[in-house]
């Protein structure tokens, strides 16, 4: 009874609840900082290693290694698919509808079929070429594959349909079809997937074979060779004009391509080195 009595005068002995509650607190905040000490650690460090992937993409895409080329593969799938593409893809509608155009007016015109059987046969042919070719262009995967393959086989039927209207279109002239041939150069360097390289190379030998097979046509026939040799050179003139402009416009082109292009990897690599800062920043901290 003394004992309980004093008890009750005595409040320091007893724990008040208020007390052991800040203790439990105080126990689970400790707990809490432990836990968030340990994972802290792991999180910052998977976070260091997705900047270091994201640094060394970016250090990639921008200084390239020794070995890599000066034009990657991804801007050769762009320019492929951004300006290749749709370009070949109004060629083969262009030749085609020309194609249609001229077999209508040859069977308008009442023409005895005998007498054109190589017209009658090549033009039907490179329609069936150009029609497979579109077909087969439309397929992304056949397209980037067999492009090089769809560029030659293209130009040599627009070749072989100009020696066509050459040799079986009545008498042979010293212009005959000499603009058709400036046609097919234009085409080359403004409309066909080729390269710089590869498109001076078809050019020069659409222009040369022109040139020299018309004069060896036209020697054997010629009465007087100085006219002939005048306008043979009249020609050459005009080739090598369309020569240097189609390789001029091909080269402002792919400069504007090119810059189209580091423009756009420009505007996607910003957000994510944007984010890489950010994320140093929380590293940091």
């Amino acid at each position: 009874m003394l004992r309980s009595t004093v008890q009750a005068f005595l409040p320091s002995y007893r724990t008040p609840a208020g007390s052991l509650h800040l203790k439990e607190l105080s126990g689970e905040d400790r707990g809490a900082r432990q836990r968030d000490a340990v994972e802290r650690p792991a999180s910052a460090s998977m976070w260091r290693a997705a900047m270091r992937r994201r640094r060394y993409l970016l250090e990639r895409a921008e200084n390239g290694t020794g070995k890599q080329k000066s034009t990657d593969w991804l801007y050769e799938s762009y320019y492929c698919m951004s300006q290749q593409h749709p370009l070949i893809v109004f060629l083969l509608l262009i030749v085609m509808g020309a194609c249609l155009a001229l077999l209508a007016v040859f069977f308008a015109s009442g023409l005895d079929i005998e007498d054109h059987i190589a017209f009658v046969i090549t033009v039907p042919t490179a329609l069936a070429i150009f029609l497979t070719i579109f077909v087969l262009v439309c397929m992304e995967s056949v397209f980037k594959k067999l492009l090089r393959v769809f560029s030659l086989v293209i130009w040599a039927c627009l070749v072989a349909m100009g020696y066509l209207f050459m040799f079986f279109g009545g008498i042979i002239c010293p212009w005959d079809q000499v603009s058709f041939f400036l046609f097919i150069i234009f085409v080359v360097y403004t409309m066909l997937p080729f390269s710089m390289r590869d498109a001076i190379i078809a050019s020069v030998l659409t222009s040369s074979s022109h040139t020299i097979v018309l004069s060896v046509c036209l020697s054997t026939t010629a009465d007087n060779m100085e006219p002939l040799i005048w306008q043979i050179l009249a020609n050459v003139i005009i080739f090598i004009c369309g020569n240097m402009a189609g390789a001029y416009h091909k080269h402002l082109m792919d400069l504007a391509v090119k810059q189209t292009y580091q423009d756009t990897c420009n505007c996607i690599k910003s957000p994510i080195k944007l984010e890489f800062e950010n994320g140093n920043r929380y590293v940091t901290v």
